[in-house]
């Protein structure tokens, strides 16, 4: 029994320490690791044996769920990224999804990339103009749109073709407080530029928005364990948008 309590006070541990997402996922599974072992310690007591018997059948379900689930999701967050990039978009007006600062106020590595990207695409179409969405965190001396505005303009873009948008805090915020700016500057339709692992919910949020949307991806930076963070942290992010858009729609922005 000590030896499942182990795992179980270690995840405890994390969940109160309000760690990264990282420490997070190594709790829920040190949680799920103990509880494993409490499934299958051999109880002396018939009645124990009998509620682990009927434990253990409903920990497989839910193992063989996530798994399915988990399979299914970066099925198709793989299958959108490969198509955005199959296809030639085609927009005068680019949404860019802020993301976070470094020290305050340098995009991150992830937030470099999307900004490459629009900057890329804004040289080969001069006539395009972008809206650059993203507020201030905790520990972010500006806003993101300040910070991407800095950025952009630093490499060549002019200011005069850049919007800010300083308020969001989330992707949902990132459209909702978007879309009015973008009918303001008088487009129909935006081009979504954030990373490859974001575009599915980037596009499904933009639907329920009634934003019609193409997507341009960026690379996800390919250093040490980003990529699979963001991709594991994804189809938890999808998970809860699923939640929102179908079944609490009302407390979304």
């Amino acid at each position: 029994m000590l030896i499942a309590l182990s795992p179980a006070l270690f995840a405890l541990r994390g969940a109160i320490a309000g760690a990264s997402f990282l420490f997070a996922l190594a709790s829920v599974a040190c949680l799920a690791l103990a509880l494993f072992l409490a499934l299958f310690l051999p109880w002396q007591s018939s009645r124990m044996q009998r509620i682990c018997i009927l434990m253990r059948r409903l920990y497989m379900v839910c193992a063989l769920v996530f798994t399915v689930s988990f399979a299914i999701a970066q099925s198709l967050i793989w299958h959108t990224a490969a198509q955005a990039q199959r296809q030639e978009p085609d927009a005068d007006c680019l949404l860019v999804l802020g993301a976070g600062l470094f020290q305050g106020e340098i995009p991150s590595h992830v937030l470099q990339n999307r900004l490459q990207a629009a900057a890329d695409y804004m040289q080969a179409h001069p006539q395009s103009v972008a809206v650059l969405s993203g507020g201030q965190g905790p520990n972010e001396n500006v806003t993101e749109a300040y910070a991407m505005q800095s950025w952009l303009v630093n490499r060549g873009i002019a200011k005069e073709r850049l919007y800010m948008e300083g308020l969001s805090t989330s992707t949902y915020e990132n459209i909702a407080f978007s879309l009015p700016l973008i009918r303001e500057l008088g487009y129909g339709e935006a081009l979504i530029v954030t990373n490859d692992f974001h575009l599915l919910r980037a596009s499904l949020i933009s639907a329920h928005y009634g934003l019609p949307a193409q997507l341009l991806g960026a690379p996800t930076p390919k250093i040490f364990l980003i990529p699979a963070t963001y991709y594991i942290r994804e189809y938890f992010a999808l998970g809860k948008a699923w939640l929102l858009l179908n079944l609490f729609r009302g407390s979304l922005p």
